[in-house]
């Protein structure tokens, strides 16, 4: 998979920022093929109330919370990765590319919604999504969850069509011994328990937007419920010093959960454990040392599904590329 792309657009757009918006997003998805990914990831995420509107929408703010403003800038989303996969195979690509159709929380992913009543505007919202997003994409990630019921709402619209579909919780940032935990405060395992009830027809589900030790913390869990059903699982996660947890509880937003609550210590020991050297100056951690997680993952695991989320850029997935192709080319086939 793909890294970070709206950081990774944001970067670019600090260093050209007189270049089209579309131009720069499709070059941000060509950077992420050339690096080794096979999936990229439609910038389709921030396309929902709760984010503020990009630089071309400032004029129409009030439309994103609209059917017609959600369709537009979804179809925009989903013509700019196929724009870059086109693009790509005229430079010479041979290797596939597929084109994951993002379906974001429609609230905040930190802070998710608790009011039954947002369901049939969950609903309403991921059905104009997937349909602007259908002609486009190979694939429907619905991503960074923060609960059950907002990920049944995404991959409820997502399988209705014939493109396969995988969800994707965003977990506390926790050290890997503690109990891998949803930012709205379900367990991974009764968080899987409950989607694939209702949505059987997913094709896996994974974790991201977490630190990787959390996301580490998680493989078993996913291994044995998901993987030992035959459906895909895996991770791609946060590149940060700063852990979204620490900086939650820094800014009096949670964690959400009455374990994490009384965990707080868990959530500082985590960054505690951590090695400046794995990390540069501005925070990011370094390629090599995101891939001994993903190398954890793939190889003690068997984790199918793999790359980065906020913070990673191509740098981080050309190390994974190659980690995957280490991984294959040291396992035994059949």
């Amino acid at each position: 998979m793909d890294g970070g792309v709206g950081h990774q657009l944001r970067n670019e757009r600090e260093t050209n920022p007189t270049e089209d918006e579309r131009e720069t997003l499709v070059r941000v998805h060509l950077d992420f093929l050339r690096a080794g990914a096979d999936v990229i990831t439609t910038h389709s995420f921030v396309n929902t109330p709760a984010f503020p509107p990009s630089k071309q929408q400032r004029n129409q703010e009030q439309q994103i919370t609209s059917i017609e403003g959600i369709e537009q800038t979804m179809t925009s989303a989903g013509q700019a990765a196929e724009q870059a996969a086109k693009r790509a195979r005229r430079q010479g690509r041979t290797q596939p590319v597929l084109v994951a159709g993002s379906l974001p929380p429609t609230y905040s992913c930190y802070v998710p919604p608790t009011d039954p009543r947002d369901w049939k505007d969950m609903e309403t919202y991921y059905q104009v999504a997937v349909k602007a997003l259908l002609p486009y994409a190979d694939l429907f990630l619905c991503e960074t969850m923060p609960t059950s019921l907002q990920a049944i709402a995404a991959a409820e619209q997502a399988c209705i069509t014939a493109t396969p579909a995988y969800v994707s919780f965003t977990l506390e940032d926790r050290k890997e011994t503690d109990t891998p935990t949803l930012r709205g405060g379900e367990t991974l395992q009764d968080a899987i328990a409950t989607t694939l009830h209702r949505v059987p027809a997913l094709k896996g589900i994974l974790a991201n937007c977490s630190a990787p030790e959390s996301i580490t913390g998680a493989m078993p869990v996913l291994a044995q419920m998901v993987g030992s059903r035959g459906l895909s699982f895996g991770g791609y996660g946060n590149g940060f010093w700063d852990t979204t947890s620490s900086w939650m509880k820094k800014e009096g937003h949670g964690p959400i959960s009455q374990e994490g609550i009384a965990g707080g210590n868990a959530l500082e020991s985590l960054e505690m454990h951590r090695h400046r050297s794995d990390f540069d100056e501005a925070g990011i951690m370094m390629p090599q040392a995101y891939c001994k997680h993903v190398e954890q993952w793939v190889a003690e695991f068997g984790a199918t599904m793999v790359g980065g989320c906020c913070g990673t850029g191509p740098m981080h997935i050309r190390a994974v590329r190659d980690c995957v192709d280490e991984h294959r080319r040291s396992t035994p086939g059949p």
